[in-house]
């Protein structure tokens, strides 16, 4: 096929109005398996929520029953934004956020040595205090076997309960040098120069080593960071080439050519999108994908996976599996209310390069 071939919708219910913040793996046997958050009873960001799973034995056509994976019992609030990935020692790990309130939400790992039948203890990744943002399917291994974990720092000091929470995130990564057994803080970006609301970064590894971290902004771009170091230090962040409202990018690097693949609400033009301003559900429209040669210089013309209005297309994630790139996002329709429907879909690699 083609064309883009959908492949799982779970659909909101009054009992759980929200799915979303998902990763997807295959696992040795071939399945597919997928992670993602699970709110119940509400659909706000410190809404109770599990993390689930769901494993698919044909490629995605059909799917295994839900499973919990973390439970929401380990925090006052809830687990959240799940990342999944396998390690080079053939080992797996699990990425969440443990939310216990506005002063406090911390990233942990969970190894798997069975193939996610059981899960070991949590381990911390950004410590126990302060509120740090972690998005889905962040989770980086280095071609060194570093691992990195992009965040983001939302505390400022002083304030407490709400009060403490802080929309400009500090840029970070937190890194680990023994398969996620222990972790320490590499660096933090300093400050841009322009006061601009920082959010979710993500990092991938360039060709010549660098590390590129992008971070969403309310700037109607995402802004870049480098570093030379594989992070422990990082440069200014500066407006990049990513043209967007305030939500979040991801990348990956394909199989397939040694290209990177970007998921994103392109608002580069290429497209309509909603023109009141860059706050806001309802101006994550569409959700596009595009390729580079260059190591994200320079794009192709993006192709639109999602577009609708009044909808907001946001939290992807990205795996490939043989000639797809499986692709996950939420989709939150403004105008029913807060309910959030999880979508994956195949996109063909023919029709990823093909010209729009």
């Amino acid at each position: 096929m083609d064309t883009p071939e959908p492949l799982l919708t779970l659909k909101p219910t009054a009992q759980y109005p929200r799915y979303g913040e998902g990763s997807l793996i295959t696992l040795k046997d071939g399945r597919l398996f997928l992670c993602y958050t699970r709110f119940e009873r509400g659909s706000h960001d410190n809404s109770a929520a599990d993390i689930c799973s769901r494993t698919s034995r044909d490629g995605g056509k059909t799917w295994g029953r839900t499973r919990i994976l973390v439970s929401r019992s380990e925090a006052k609030e809830n687990v959240m934004s799940a990342s999944a990935l396998r390690l080079g020692n053939g080992d797996l790990l699990l990425l969440y956020l443990r939310k216990n309130g506005w002063g406090d939400c911390n990233a942990y790992v969970r190894r798997s040595t069975d193939e996610f039948k059981t899960l070991g203890g949590p381990v911390t990744v950004t410590g126990t205090t302060g509120y740090h943002i972690v998005n889905n399917d962040r989770l980086v291994q280095l071609s060194t076997g570093r691992l990195i974990v992009p965040a983001s720092l939302h505390t400022k000091k002083g304030g407490r309960g709400r009060e403490s929470w802080t929309p400009y995130g500090r840029a970070r990564a937190f890194v680990s040098d023994d398969d996620g057994k222990t972790w320490r803080l590499g660096g933090e970006a300093p400050p841009p120069k322009k006061k601009v609301m920082l959010q979710e970064p993500g990092v991938v590894e360039l060709k010549n080593g660098q590390l590129w971290m992008w971070m969403r902004t309310d700037a109607g771009c995402q802004y870049q960071s480098f570093s030379k170091d594989r992070g422990l230090t990082w440069t200014t962040p500066r407006p990049g080439n990513i043209k967007s409202p305030r939500s979040p990018a991801q990348i990956r690097r394909a199989p397939w050519t040694g290209d990177l693949m970007m998921v994103w609400n392109d608002h580069s033009g290429d497209h309509p999108y909603p023109k009141d301003g860059v706050e806001g559900h309802k101006n994550r429209t569409p959700l596009c994908a595009a390729i580079s040669a260059d190591d994200g210089r320079t794009w192709r013309k993006s192709r639109v996976i999602a577009h609708r209005d009044g909808a907001s297309f946001a939290y992807p994630s990205i795996t490939f599996l043989d000639d797809r790139a499986i692709v996950g996002h939420w989709d939150y329709d403004t105008r029913t209310g807060m309910r959030v429907s999880l979508h994956l879909l195949a996109l063909p690699r023919a029709w990823l390069y093909a010209r729009p």
